[in-house]
């Protein structure tokens, strides 16, 4: 269950509960829901309703998927959960799924572009993804209970996929992958390649890696002792070897780019009452304002902080340009921590948050950033990101944005008059601005701040008033 504390552009998980119940545990010989699985779930939706009711929910939605859409005792149980909890049922048909898995892939990578694989325990659904609008879809049964109750896995495998790749145009595109049983699988790639951060959301891996895991996986002898290596849970690591088979035969057939753990899939994408405008939107810049709103000081001073730095930026790649107008609206959210350890705070805000529309690297060039708006050195900062995803390169720019950021922030305290202007060429970093308001925005502090700039940017500076 999750409870979404609204649902624009950048929602927040208010609560987030989850529990494997196996309602299609043995659902191909029987053709009914698993009774134990069927008994926790009953129960599981009677907590559920109770916390919604705490909550004040304004809407509810709750869908049921492969398992209960194929049981004979599905209808039943739906009247049973409405009678029992007072929750009606909404059975989705499997290509209903993937455009709902999607649509929750499109509420954090709102570009995506590549093929949405999402899998639970009856089936497996894909759709295409143009660069972040839905296409094609298609449903399977390679379920990860369906692959683990198959006499011939690898057979099952090669046919549905085999057709499946005649619907979906893969061209060897990124697959982005949905639901816990990837989760895990993702979790065992991470933990095995001993990956800088801890963030499953957006991890990415290849091929070649997945293949390595799968060939890890296979030398743990109790699948216990996997389950706490990996810090998955037991019911995850005991399918992990079946699931394990999906990369192998999707290299034959679609041969992806690299793979994308997307924590955001089904659930997400059921209780998304926004427009593809707002899917269009960037969910970073929504976070990061909403952010600045709640917590800065002077809400809206980053957009006029980011306006008056920008001849610093536009040299920068894309990605980085995107990050530093990021930065500039987050500038001064860690200003009621103590002083002492804000650099700190600010380095680790952006790798324990929940925004959105960003990648494990723009975390981390996001975190430099905010690290040394508040003064960090560069040595103490190298000491943190030793093991990073950052070039050299990537860590100097990351200085220039926060010097900058440190400089212009002290230019104002939200009043909206002009800071001046800036401009950089080869050898100078000039700062021009009317003699009138020489006292008003100039200082000893300004001046060390502003070279400490120039001196990321490896230029002089020259102060011209006009």
């Amino acid at each position: 269950m999750s409870i979404i504390d609204s649902v624009e552009r950048a929602p927040h998980h208010f609560y987030n509960e989850k529990v494997t119940c196996l309602l299609g545990k043995g659902l191909r010989e029987s053709g009914a829901l698993n009774p134990e699985g069927r008994i926790k779930a009953l129960s599981t939706l009677r907590r559920f309703a109770n916390l919604l009711k705490q909550a004040n929910a304004s809407h509810v939605r709750c869908v049921a998927t492969a398992a209960v859409r194929a049981a004979e005792d599905g209808p039943a149980f739906c009247e049973e959960v409405q009678l029992r909890c007072g929750i009606e049922v909404e059975v989705i048909d499997g290509l209903q799924e993937a455009d709902l898995a999607a649509k929750g892939v499109l509420w954090s990578n709102y570009r995506a572009d590549g093929i949405v694989c999402d899998i639970g325990g009856s089936s497996l659904e894909f759709c295409e993804l143009d660069n972040g609008k839905i296409g094609q879809q298609a449903t399977t049964p390679l379920g990860a209970l369906t692959l683990m109750e198959s006499q011939s896995p690898d057979a099952l495998i090669s046919t549905e996929l085999k057709r499946v790749s005649k619907q979906i145009q893969a061209n060897g595109r990124p697959f982005y992958l949905v639901g816990g049983g990837w989760r895990a699988l993702l979790k065992a790639d991470l933990v095995r390649n001993q990956y800088p951060l801890s963030i499953l959301h957006n991890y990415q891996t290849t091929q070649s890696s997945l293949q390595d895991t799968s060939q890890w996986i296979a030398g743990f002898n109790d699948t216990s002792e996997m389950a706490k290596v990996c810090g998955i849970s037991k019911a995850r690591a005991d399918i992990l070897t079946y699931i394990a088979k999906l990369p192998r035969a999707f290299k034959t057939h679609f041969a992806p780019s690299n793979y994308h753990v997307s924590a955001y899939g089904l659930r997400e994408g059921a209780a998304a009452c926004i427009t593809q405008t707002d899917l269009d939107a960037d969910p970073l810049f929504r976070g990061a304002s909403q952010y600045d709103y709640q917590l800065s000081r002077f809400p809206g001073f980053g957009e006029v902080l980011h306006e008056f730095l920008y001849p610093l930026f536009d040299t920068l790649p894309n990605w980085e340009q995107r990050i530093a107008h990021c930065a500039a609206l987050l500038h001064d959210i860690n200003w009621q921590i103590h002083p002492d350890y804000r650099a700190q705070a600010s380095f680790n805000w952006p790798l324990q948050t929940s925004l959105l529309g960003i990648t494990h690297k723009e975390r981390l060039f996001l975190g430099l950033a905010l690290t040394f708006r508040y003064g960090a050195k560069s040595r103490d900062v190298e000491k943190r990101t030793s093991a990073s995803l950052l070039s050299a390169e990537e860590m100097t720019n990351a200085k220039v944005v926060g010097r900058a950021l440190r400089f212009g922030a002290m230019l104002s305290l939200g009043e909206q008059y002009s800071l001046g202007q800036l401009a950089v060429d080869e050898t100078t970093l000039r700062w021009q601005f009317p003699a009138t308001t020489f006292e008003t925005l100039s200082g000893s502090v300004v001046e060390t701040r502003l070279n400490a700039v120039a001196k990321a940017l490896g230029k002089s500076v020259k102060i011209v008033l006009t």
